[in-house]
């Protein structure tokens, strides 16, 4: 198991799973999720065991852009405090795989098949979706300020 390895994780949890094996770690789980919606941004945890390891039970509330209250759910190998941070850490890069995917690099249909290939591959296509974010962000922060013209002056 990752235990066993020493590599840590931390895993995003559907509602009701592991429910019994969390509760039997100590409180309710409606409860633990009351405690997260009164407090909108912490972070509430507990521990529990689950086949003889014990684990973090990470709940943190959070408003959606529809306005309401929703509920991100975790289970990990760290404290609860580190494991939320792993997890956004995690989340950051998101946004460069969907663009390796799609976007412009489409990754999946290059089909390259030899792991050096593959390998080489990765680290050219990061390279180049790091300097396109780069330079636009310096683009960005460059933009021309339009000004407000009247007309018949």
């Amino acid at each position: 198991m990752l235990e066993e390895k020493g590599i840590d994780f931390v895993i995003r949890l559907r509602k009701g799973n592991y429910e019994q094996q969390i509760e039997e770690g100590g409180q309710k789980i409606a409860k633990l999720e009351s405690k997260a919606r009164a407090k909108v941004g912490s972070v509430v945890g507990q521990s529990f065991t689950l086949q003889k390891h014990t684990y973090s039970f990470v709940l943190k509330a959070y408003w959606e852009r529809s306005g309401k209250i929703a509920l991100l759910r975790l289970i990990s190998s760290l404290p609860a405090d580190k494991a939320l941070q792993y997890y956004m850490d995690g989340y950051r890069i998101e946004p460069m795989f969907r663009h390796l995917k799609s976007n412009g690099f489409y990754l999946e249909s290059l089909h390259v098949q030899k792991e050096y290939k593959v390998q080489l591959m990765m680290a050219a296509l990061v390279l180049a979706y790091c300097l396109l974010v780069v330079y636009g962000l310096k683009k960005y922060k460059r933009c021309i300020a339009v000004k407000n013209m009247v007309q018949g002056k």
